[in-house]
């Protein structure tokens, strides 16, 4: 990628959580303008029990790897 293209992409990203930043109605315009840039790098407004990681809260499979579990298990009974 070059330097043209992650420039791009940064700013497309910082464009994103500005537009998020004021559906928030947390921010006003020039402070979402002002916090954008730092934000960009993690959008994640929350973290917590029912946004984040079951992994990490309740020592559950995330919801990729139950699918690709299920998807191996159809798979080796679909051979047998």
């Amino acid at each position: 990628m070059t330097r043209a293209e992650r420039r791009h992409r940064r700013f497309v990203i910082v464009q994103r959580t500005h537009r998020v930043l004021l559906a928030s109605y947390r921010y006003s315009p020039e402070l979402a303008r002002e916090r954008a840039p730092k934000y960009a790098d993690n959008l994640a407004l929350c973290n917590g029990p029912c946004c984040g990681n079951p992994r990490k809260w309740f020592g559950e499979r995330t919801r990729q790897e139950r699918r690709l579990e299920a998807s191996v298990s159809d798979r080796i009974i679909v051979l047998e």
